[in-house]
């Protein structure tokens, strides 16, 4: 997280080498997953769940190894209050800011500003928020292993503080 890539072709190689780190133990039996299956996903606003009324929209998807989400904050809602996620930590997350600007916020107070364009990584196990400010504010995340709060893909996306948690 200390340092942002300007480049999405990072983006790519990031993603493959982490994706082959990362282990399912039985992905057969999580139906989530789709092992051995090239997926070709639509990055744009069709499909989009609202999570947080009037505010976010997402979607999500599966691979083997990793989970990947789309973010969409409507334009002047992203700096609510209402609207940062609740300080929560999962697998290692690599994000690209695809469309206005963020603040990563991790446990210690310390604030990353994220532009259009910008690439990030979060440690693992990392505690987090965010802040998605004025403009409209899209972002591409992947983390892995895949994250056990997202159901099925046609159900509503996971946001921390807005959506269930996942009990095991």
């Amino acid at each position: 997280m200390k340092k942002l890539l300007p480049t999405s072709g990072m983006l790519a190689l990031l993603a493959l080498g982490t994706a082959q780190a990362a282990q399912v133990e039985n992905p057969e039996a999580d139906p989530r997953l789709h092992p051995g299956e090239v997926r070709v996903l639509k990055i744009d606003n069709s499909d989009l769940k609202e999570v947080i009324p009037e505010t976010l929209f997402m979607k999500h998807w599966f691979g083997t190894n990793m989970s990947v989400a789309y973010f969409r904050f409507l334009e002047g809602k992203g700096d609510d209050e209402g609207s940062q996620p609740a300080l929560h930590s999962h697998g290692t997350e690599m994000g690209m800011q695809l469309k206005g600007s963020s603040e990563i916020i991790d446990e210690y107070g310390r604030t990353y500003k994220v532009n259009e364009g910008d690439v990030f990584i979060i440690k693992g196990d990392v505690k987090h928020t965010g802040k998605f400010g004025d403009d409209e504010n899209v972002i591409l995340g992947i983390v892995t292993p895949p994250r056990p709060e997202y159901g099925p893909e046609t159900e509503k996306s996971f946001f921390p503080g807005y959506s269930a948690e996942v009990t095991k």
